[in-house]
Order: structure tokens, then sequence, then C-alpha cells
């Protein structure tokens, strides 16, 4: 039991890892058109997006910190989440621009040069299945996206089910500290998409009370936890 215990955290600490390149709450397309050729991405979740879906060849530029697929590596780069390189972008004459929710100026000075935009902000796991058919359909790839969405549905079902009926570990998932310390810990509160994946994986999220996003505990309150 106690190897299975130690499988299982295991497990929940991948998949709440992978998760965290999972965007959440359903974008906007602010304006509507034909499918867009040039696609310009911002967001690397939705990066990903887009290349699962069969979008890839349109995508033309992503941000700085886009890493995956390993396409994406040779892309034009034009900056990042708080320094959008708006010229950048203008140059690569995109029609289709995602972006994330707090980039108000930049979407501001795209739609104005009638470039249009789709804004997404996170939230959790159903706002991801509804973001990606979404940009299916702005994309002009609707089954595309429907199908991304629903292999993504299949494998959270099968992650259920392969926890179900083992025990519950009460977990403490962390995604960020002062290395090698336990100072300035920030762990998942009961709210947000790192929380609900973490319960699919079969885990009991210490902090599961606590109706935020993110906590940040004392050495008290982590040891009172008792993970």
């Amino acid at each position: 039991m106690v190897t299975r215990q130690k499988r299982l955290i295991t497990f929940v600490t991948i998949v709440a890892a992978l998760a965290l390149w999972l965007p959440a709450e359903p974008g906007r397309a602010q304006t509507r058109g034909a499918e867009p050729a040039r696609i310009i991405s911002l967001v690397p979740a939705l990066t990903e997006m887009l290349f699962d879906m069969g979008v890839g060849p349109q995508v033309v530029a992503v941000s700085r910190y886009d890493t995956f697929p390993r396409e994406v590596r040779a892309l034009p780069k034009v900056g990042g989440l708080l320094d959008p390189d708006y010229e950048g972008i203008v140059r690569l004459a995109p029609d289709l621009v995602v972006t994330y929710g707090s980039q108000t100026e930049l979407e501001r000075r795209l739609t104005a040069g009638n470039i249009r935009v789709y804004s997404y902000r996170h939230s959790g796991i159903a706002g991801t299945l509804q973001t990606m058919r979404e940009l299916g359909t702005a994309t002009g790839h609707e089954a595309g996206g429907r199908a991304a969405a629903g292999r993504l549905e299949a494998r959270l079902d099968s992650v259920r089910m392969r926890v179900r009926g083992l025990s519950r570990p009460k977990t403490l998932l962390v995604f960020g500290r002062e290395p090698g310390t336990l100072r300035q810990v920030y762990a998942s509160g009961g709210g947000g998409f790192e929380h609900e994946v973490l319960e699919i994986a079969g885990g009991t999220n210490v902090f599961a009370s606590t109706r935020r996003e993110s906590v940040q505990p004392s050495i008290e309150m982590l040891l009172a936890s008792a993970p």
C-alpha cells in the first residue's frame, strides 16, 4: 500500500505539473472574419492547443516563452506577456493574434488596426475545453478543436478510472518556493485548475478549504496540514 501511495503521489505531481500548461477560461474573439491564414500566438498554452488541433501551419510567430511543440522554436519571437513587440507583430501581417486578457493595450491597438484578436484568461478545466473548441472555430478548424477537447476529456476520464477506489493521500501541491528551503512557499488552494487536476488524479488537497487558487502558508501551516 505504501508503494502504491508513493506511485500515486508521483502521478499527482506529474499530472499537476503538466496542468500548469493548460489555459482555462474561455476566450473571446473580438471580431469575426474569414479563416485566418497567418496567426500569432502570445500564449504558450494556446500555441500548444493550436498545433494539437492541426492549425500549426497557420502559426507564423509566437512569444519568447514558447518552446513546445518543437516546430515553434524556429518561428519568429514577438515579445512576451508584459512586453509584446507591437511593431514586430504588425510587420508579420497577421490576421489573428492570440493574446492574454491582461494585454488590453495591445488588443486595443490591434483591433484599431483591423487585426482580429482572440483573448483569454485562466480559470478551470471546463474553460480549457471550451477554449479549445472556440479556438477551433476561430481558426477554421472547428472539427479539430472538438477533437482536441475530446482527447483531453478522455485522458482525464482515464486518470479518474485509474485512481478509482484507491486511498486518497493528503497532498500539498507546491508550485513555487525559495530554492532549497521552505520559505516563500506557494501552494495550490481549493480553487483553480491545479486543484481540480490534483483531485482528479486521486489526491486530497490539504488546502482545499481555502477557496483561492494559491496559498502562501507559513512553516507552521505546512506542518499542521500534515501532507
